[in-house]
């Protein structure tokens, strides 16, 4: 287990140390108290980023269905033949 300070965590999420402070205060990042410093386990950071990208895919135009249109859709540079 590698437990990263909030110095290290940032730099490993590649964020500024505000934004990091922001996503705990937000209950958004998993991060754990030792005496009076935050600190995070590294793998459990790995598996949030995997988390959010899974849920960003989700949301991409691309992989949304259009309510009512059950017709698959097309590349915009090809042309639907029935």
């Amino acid at each position: 287990m590698n437990v990263l300070t909030a110095k290290e965590a940032s730099a490993f999420l590649k964020i500024t140390t505000q934004t990091l402070y922001r996503l705990i205060k937000e209950d958004d990042l998993p991060a754990f108290r030792m005496a009076s410093e935050w600190r995070f386990e590294q793998t459990a950071l790995e598996t949030w980023v995997m988390d959010k990208m899974m849920i960003e895919d989700e949301h991409t135009p691309q992989n949304r269905s259009k309510r009512g249109n059950s017709q698959p859709t097309a590349p915009r540079n090809l042309r639907v033949v029935r």
